[in-house]
């Protein structure tokens, strides 16, 4: 999936930095990323941690990031914190590389 989504946004207007694990991501983040013009693209089922939990602890930290959710499973109900839900969205997997790119500029990325 972080092949697809980075050949998606390459070449356009978005400077993709994938990550493997919920460490590397915050590594990237504590080491001066400008959180002023991110958006993270996470997984919600991540291999022993929860991409819900990573995005609004990401987004309560940094309050202009933006994060898009994804996964192929819809029947999870996604209650997030209200101070954060306009910066939160949701893609259900499969998906194109338009509708990535159509999601991320709804949410300002």
């Amino acid at each position: 999936m972080r092949k697809f989504i980075s050949a998606a946004l390459s070449g356009g207007d978005f400077e993709v930095t994938p990550v493997a694990s919920i460490d590397e991501a915050n590594k990237f983040l504590d080491e001066g990323a400008d959180p002023g013009e991110l958006c993270l693209v996470v997984d919600i089922f991540l291999d022993h941690e929860s991409g819900i939990e990573f995005g609004e602890s990401v987004a309560k930290r940094f309050p202009n990031v933006r994060v898009l959710l994804i996964s192929a499973f819809t029947d999870h109900v996604l209650m997030l914190d209200p101070e954060i839900t306009g910066r939160m969205a949701f893609l259900r997997k499969p998906f194109t590389a338009e509708e990535l790119k159509s999601s991320l500029a709804e949410l300002g990325g």
